[in-house]
C-alpha cells in the first residue's frame, strides 16, 4: 500500500523538526480568519531554535505579550477593530506558546498560558454581540463553550453545527479554523471544550472513549438555544475528533450530519503505527520497562515526548503504559455501523497520523456517506488540511449545505 507519510509540500519549510514545522503551518493557516498574521508568525519562527521546546514557548509568549499590550492600548483608545483583531491573535499565540508544555512539572505554566489565551479571546468577542459564553450542563459540572448566532435566520431559525477539536486543540482555535467560516455561511455555531480539551482539561475533566455521553448533553443544551433549528443539527470533529464525533453519532441520532476530519475508527492504531510492535507489547508485559524506554526516546524525539506527555495529562493517567492501555479503548469498530446520519469522511494523502483510518471508517458505514480525499497535488494534503483552511472549508461546508440546508 502507498505510504502516505512520505514528504509533503510543507516538509522543512520553516523547521527540520516535523512537529515544529506542522505547528507553525497550523497557525499560519488561520491568518485569513484573523487568527494569525503571516509576518508575525515568520518573525517569531525566525527566533526559535529548531527542536528546542523552551525556545518555542518563550518566543511565542513574547509575541503574544506584545500583541496583548497593543490590544489593550487600542481598547483604551476606543479603536475597537484593531483591539479585537489584536486580542484574537494574542489568544492564538498564547495557545501556541503552551503547546509543548505538557509534562507534569510544566503544567502550571501551561495552564497560565491557556488562561491568557482564553482571556484574550473573551476580550476580543466582547465586541461581538452575536457571540456569547455558554456553560453546557455535563454530569455534575459543565463544559465551557461559545454560541455564535447565525446572521442569516429564516423564520427565526438556522441550522446548527456543533464543533469540537481532538487530541490537542481548543474551542478558541476552532473558532478561527472552522467556526467563523460556518457563521459566514449562515449557520449557528456551538463551540465547546469537551473532557480532555482546553478549559475542561484545566477543570479536571479527562478524555473518555464513549463520546456519546458528552455529545448527548450538548445536544440537549443546544435545543434550548434561541434560533436553533432542532431538525438540522450537524457535528464536526477535527483530528482525534474524527474518532469522537462518529462515535457520538453512533448513539445520538438527533444529529443529522457529521463531518469526521480525518476519519478514525481505531485511535490507538492511528497514533502508534510508527512505534515498533515489540516496544508497544512491553506496555502490557513489562510496563516499567516500557515507561523507561519511552522516556528515553522522548529525550531526543519531540513527537514522542509530546504525544505521551500530552496523552497522560489529557487521559488523566500517570504513566506511559497506562496511557497506551487507555487509548486502546478508543475503538468504534463495533458501533459505527449504527450511524444513521449523513457522514462525510475526510482523508488527506500526506496525513502523518491517520494513514488508512479514514477509508476504514468509510467502508464500515451503513448510512448515507461521502468520502473526500485531498491528494498529494492538493493544498489540503496535510493533516486536517492545516495551512489550507479556506480551501478546505469551501469544500466541506458545500457538502454540509447540500445535506442539511
Amino acid at each position: 500500500m502507498e505510504n502516505k507519510t512520505q514528504a509533503s509540500m510543507y516538509d522543512n519549510l520553516f523547521f527540520e523538526s516535523e512537529s515544529f514545522n506542522f505547528e507553525l503551518i497550523r497557525i499560519l493557516g488561520l491568518a485569513s480568519y484573523k487568527g494569525a498574521d503571516f509576518g508575525e508568525c515568520v518573525i517569531t519562527a525566525s527566533r526559535i531554535k529548531d527542536n528546542d521546546r523552551r525556545s518555542w514557548t518563550d518566543e511565542w509568549r513574547k509575541t503574544a505579550d506584545e500583541l496583548l499590550t497593543r490590544a489593550e492600548k487600542f481598547a483604551a483608545a476606543n479603536d475597537v477593530v484593531s483591539a479585537e483583531y489584536c486580542f484574537y491573535r494574542a489568544s492564538n499565540y498564547y495557545n501556541k506558546a503552551m503547546f509543548y508544555l505538557v509534562s507534569e512539572e510544566e503544567r502550571t505554566e501551561s495552564i497560565e498560558l491557556r488562561q491568557k489565551s482564553v482571556l484574550a479571546f473573551k476580550k476580543a468577542i466582547a465586541y461581538k454581540s452575536s457571540i456569547s459564553l455558554v456553560s453546557i450542563p455535563y454530569e455534575n459540572t459543565f463544559l465551557p463553550g461559545y454560541f455564535v448566532k447565525s446572521n442569516n435566520l429564516k423564520n427565526g431559525i438556522a441550522p446548527l453545527i456543533i464543533i469540537h477539536t481532538g487530541f490537542d486543540g481548543t474551542k478558541e482555535e476552532m473558532y478561527f479554523m472552522l467556526g467563523l467560516a460556518a457563521v459566514e455561511r449562515g449557520y449557528n455555531v456551538l463551540l465547546l471544550d469537551g473532557p480532555g480539551q482546553g478549559e475542561s482539561l484545566v477543570n479536571g475533566l479527562y478524555y473518555r472513549h464513549d463520546w456519546e455521553n458528552v455529545i448527548t448533553p450538548v445536544v440537549d443544551f443546544a435545543l434550548t438555544l434561541d434560533g436553533v433549528d432542532k431538525d438540522r443539527i450537524a457535528l464536526y470533529g477535527v483530528s482525534m475528533g474524527g474518532y469522537l464525533a462518529p462515535r457520538a453519532v453512533s448513539f445520538e441520532h438527533r444529529i443529522k450530519a457529521c463531518i469526521a476530519n480525518g476519519g478514525v475508527v481505531n485511535f490507538y492504531a492511528a497514533m502508534y503505527k510508527t512505534l515498533p510492535p515489540e516496544l508497544l507489547a512491553l506496555s502490557e508485559s513489562s510496563p516499567e520497562l516500557f515507561n523507561q524506554k519511552i522516556s528515553e526516546i522522548g529525550k531526543n524525539n519531540v513527537n514522542v515526548y509530546w504525544a505521551f506527555e500530552n496523552g497522560k495529562w489529557t487521559m488523566g493517567v500517570d504513566t506511559n503504559a497506562e496511557f497506551i492501555q487507555k487509548v486502546k479503548s478508543f475503538n468504534s469498530e463495533e458501533v459505527c455501523g449504527n450511524i444513521t446520519c449523513n457522514m462525510l469522511v475526510i482523508d488527506s494523502r500526506k496525513d502523518m497520523f491517520f494513514d488508512e483510518q479514514p477509508r476504514k471508517l468509510f467502508d464500515m458505514l451503513n448510512s448515507p456517506k461521502e468520502y473526500i480525499i485531498f491528494d498529494e497535488n492538493s493544498p489540503g494534503q496535510y493533516h486536517c488540511q492545516m495551512g489550507a483552511s479556506e480551501f478546505s472549508n469551501e469544500i466541506l461546508y458545500s457538502w454540509l449545505d447540500r445535506v442539511i440546508k
